[in-house]
């Protein structure tokens, strides 16, 4: 019988515990709202609810898309790159709404909160950097 192994993250990196359970996390969080679940005091109450709806499907996909990308298992390793760079894309501006949206509503009161989620959207595009640069590595050494 022959044994398979999960091929490593397609950006050549080990996939850290926390980075998946967080991606696993937001997409937990995202699918709760898009489906109406409201477990904590939040400005979505107060949101339209296609911006409301908008921001959750912006979490809930781009966290998916992240967490599909880093456990590619096809033999090119673009496409997963692929999805994980348009999955940090997406969370990264899902976290920078949100906390613009924070902000707005709770003004003050929402700046700890803004900052927390200000911090993640930045750890975001920070990794949707790396992965480019990654594309762009293989993109120059191919024929």
């Amino acid at each position: 019988m022959k044994r398979r192994h999960l091929k490593p993250d397609p950006l050549g990196v080990p996939r850290h515990p926390l980075a998946v359970f967080l991606l696993l996390l937001a997409v937990t969080s995202g699918l709760s709202q898009l489906l109406g679940i409201i477990v904590a005091k939040t400005p979505n109450t107060v949101l339209p609810t296609p911006i409301d709806a908008s921001w959750a499907a912006l979490l809930f996909f781009g966290a998916g898309c992240s967490l599909f990308g880093m456990f590619w298992q096809g033999d090119d390793i673009r496409t997963g790159l692929t999805l994980k760079r348009v999955g940090m894309f997406m969370l990264g501006s899902a976290a920078l709404i949100y906390a613009v949206l924070l902000v707005a509503v709770f003004q003050v009161g929402g700046l700890l909160n803004a900052g927390i989620i200000l911090g993640f959207g930045a750890a975001c595009f920070l990794h949707y950097r790396t992965i480019v640069k990654r594309i762009n590595v293989i993109i120059e050494a191919s024929p």
